[in-house]
């Protein structure tokens, strides 16, 4: 059991890592917000989103998803979008219930993390090393952590509410055993690949080549500086005596307290209170450097010029594109999107992040540019043939489709019908309601319309990634669900989670109605 739930915190923790890195914060104002970069990305429980909050959590569900599946296409980003605000209605709705995390959770919960150990045993220094690769510091990390820790708990309230009956689990047996024996006819779009190559016009290329310049267009390409001070550099500066920590406990002794409400001793507080008074001072500096630069912006002294006289520390960056939300192991969002907002030479405004405080100077754009035809006509030409491939597969299988049907009357049989048609693929297949059909793979809408279908008559067409098929169901077994207790135990147990995991999809999607979102992001997403 321990085991199983030191596997389901590591699993949440990843998705903290990865998905959360940024504390989520809600406000509200006596105003309507401004839509977009600078303002709000929209609104959920009637509270405005900023658009930073926003960005920041896409950006590092995106980096996620392209670290399992490489670049996402374009078609990716309303699935991005939708994402990214479920994550912040789920955060918002835990705190709307009240749930906490103690810390005591909370350090188990970060001493149990592979990473952090050796031989099973949590070693300081790689938990600061992790921090620094992923460009945070502890005090953010663990917020977000903590956060991540209370939507799990929302979650698991949820999950509890589902219950699995003996007819569940017998209906499930037999989903899982009962076969069917059928012939499968598949139309694949590879069969029709060399005939539409070979058909494609220059014409036809170019055609798409205009009607889609976007799809190749490379962005402004950025060279930049920038310079400012991390909490990191200036946590390591900072000296404090047990004089200082004594005197923050004795200010703030009431904030340490254990899980049962007690107030813990200096000598228990003693680690949280070094964090807590850290962060402060760190925070007072970087507001106070902060105001330093404002007012040197104020007065237009040069970039150099603050550089020299606020003793920071600079760092380029580039050439990378306009567009780019993160760049690996570069600077923070806000810092990319402040000099994607820049003329060539000038200065930014003051950027504050997560990590520290920033200013940003342009040193070189490329302007954005489309490539010359020659050197994406291969790509258009690609694309196309995938295209019209897949559409001619499914032609022809709305065709044989309408003719076996015709033909069945008289007796005929389906694989006789194909006969007609050599570039069909007709096989045998004996597969259950839950099983990959071979040689097609998993396409469960295809296995429910097998199962749902008569004997002897031929399902709709269903598609597949590689094309579209069809089965004729011939013969069904029905199991024996007698004298199988461990595969009934089994079964009742992956039902519960597959119950339970319909059952929070439902949820969240009334959740999402509750929450009467009102997105601006996409309206401007070009803009981020």
């Amino acid at each position: 059991m321990k085991s199983h739930e030191a596997r389901r915190h590591i699993s949440w923790i990843i998705a903290a890592v990865l998905i959360l890195p940024f504390i989520f914060y809600f406000h509200a104002t006596g105003r309507a917000p401004l839509k977009g970069p600078g303002g709000t990305a929209g609104t959920i429980f009637g509270k405005p989103v900023p658009w930073d909050t926003f960005q920041q959590q896409r950006i590092w569900l995106q980096r996620q998803w392209e670290n399992q599946f490489g670049r996402l296409p374009e078609s990716f980003q309303p699935l991005l979008i939708q994402s990214t605000w479920d994550r912040l209605i789920l955060s918002e709705e835990a705190r709307r219930t009240h749930l906490q995390v103690d810390d005591r959770e909370l350090v188990d919960v970060i001493r149990k993390i592979p990473a952090f150990q050796d031989h099973g045993r949590f070693v300081a220094q790689r938990y600061k090393q992790y921090l620094k690769a992923i460009n945070t510091n502890s005090q953010a990390f663990e917020a977000f952590l903590r956060q991540d820790l209370l939507v799990e708990k929302l979650v698991d309230t949820i999950k509890q509410t589902v219950v699995v009956t003996d007819a569940d689990v017998k209906r499930a047996y037999h989903d899982a055993h009962d076969t069917l024996r059928a012939t499968l006819i598949i139309f694949d779009t590879a069969t029709y690949i060399q005939e539409v190559a070979t058909t494609l016009t220059d014409a036809e290329l170019r055609a798409y080549y205009d009607a889609h310049p976007d799809e190749f267009r490379i962005p402004d390409q950025l060279t930049f500086t920038y310079a400012g001070a991390s909490r990191d550099d200036l946590a390591g500066k900072v000296e404090l005596t047990d004089d200082d920590l004594n005197a923050f406990y004795e200010d703030h002794e009431k904030e340490f307290t254990t899980p049962d409400g007690k107030v813990k001793t200096f000598e228990e507080a003693k680690d949280g209170v070094r964090q807590r008074l850290m962060a402060e001072r760190v925070r007072k500096q970087l507001t106070a450097l902060s105001l330093d630069l404002q007012e040197d912006l104020e007065a237009k002294k040069t970039f150099d010029e603050m550089v020299t006289a606020r003793a920071l520390i600079s760092h380029t960056a580039g050439p990378v594109a306009a567009n780019s939300p993160w760049v690996s192991g570069g600077p923070e969002p806000q810092i990319l999107q402040a000099a994607s907002q820049l003329a060539k030479g000038t200065t930014s405004d003051v950027v504050e992040t997560d990590g520290g405080v920033y200013l940003v100077r342009l040193t070189d754009r490329v302007p954005s540019r489309l490539p010359a035809f020659e050197d994406v006509r291969a790509t258009i030409a690609g694309t196309l043939t995938q295209e019209r491939s897949r559409a001619k597969a499914k032609e022809a299988a709305d065709a044989f489709h309408a003719k076996a049907k015709e033909q069945s009357p008289t007796g005929l049989r389906y694989e006789e019908v194909a006969l007609f048609d050599h570039t069909l693929h007709v096989t045998p297949a004996t597969f259950t309601l839950q099983q990959p059909i071979d040689p097609i793979g998993r396409v469960p809408e295809l296995n429910q319309a097998a199962f749902a279908t008569p004997l002897g008559h031929l399902t709709a067409v269903v598609e597949f990634p590689n094309g579209f098929a069809m089965l004729r169901p011939e013969e069904r077994t029905i199991a024996n669900e007698e004298d199988d207790a461990k595969e009934e135990t089994k079964l009742r147990q992956d039902l519960l989670t597959k119950k339970q995991n319909e059952h929070l999809e439902q949820w969240i999607g009334q959740m999402r109605a509750r929450a009467r979102l009102q997105d601006f992001s996409q309206h401007h997403a070009s803009e981020s």
